[in-house]
């Protein structure tokens, strides 16, 4: 799966070179901010694709990095976000941390270092997503937002599904073994008037 990322810099110049990097060298979907206040309306006007990292040049011009970065962690609770920030700002990381950055790293970076870094951060956001899931449908609490909706036959699965939960219509979900009919339902009954009620499963062969 390729992941939008986006970088947060005033330097024109310099922002247009990261993102190429990142794109032409890991093959990742790059957005640009040119400084602060343009990455937070990134997030406040809900632009696409949205982010799953962010990275933040600590020395903008407009508003300070770090503010930036607690901003963004307002809005977005489980976002990796990595700051970068000069050799002289060695107090910085701790004031990062205490904002929200998962990662500080020291300019110029290694492209092996923030590649790793990189992957990191969205193994370790993926692997609590998918513990949160997990949780969600052990206790029944299964929403639309936990199904893979990435092809456009699944979306209209997916509108259809909401569909089927905003009635009191019986619902058939038929498919091949293991595509996730059961996720399905649970999805539908989590998203209905009765997701209050039990769900209960009744395994048969036709």
């Amino acid at each position: 799966m390729v992941h939008p990322i986006l970088v947060v810099d005033d330097d024109a110049a310099q922002l247009a070179a990261t993102t190429q990097f990142l794109k032409d060298q890991f093959g990742y979907i790059v957005e640009g901010a040119l400084g602060g206040r343009a990455a937070i309306d990134y997030f406040m006007l809900k632009r696409t694709p949205a982010p799953k990292l962010v990275i933040v040049n600590h020395g903008l011009m407009d508003m300070n990095g770090i503010d930036v970065v607690r901003t963004i962690r307002r809005a977005q609770r489980r976002l990796p976000i990595v700051l970068l920030a000069s050799p002289q700002s060695g107090h910085i990381m701790t004031e990062a941390i205490a904002a929200g950055a998962d990662d500080v790293l020291t300019k110029p970076v290694n492209g092996e270092l923030l590649k790793q870094t990189i992957w990191n951060l969205l193994q370790r956001e993926m692997l609590g997503r998918e513990v949160e899931r997990l949780t969600r449908y052990h206790q029944s609490r299964v929403s639309f937002m936990d199904v893979e909706s990435h092809s456009d036959g699944m979306r209209v699965v997916v509108q259809r599904a909401k569909q089927a939960a905003d009635s009191r219509v019986p619902v058939l979900i038929s498919g091949a073994q293991g595509v996730g009919k059961e996720y399905l339902a649970r999805a539908i009954h989590g998203g209905s008037s009765r997701a209050g009620a039990p769900f209960i499963t009744v395994n048969c062969e036709l």
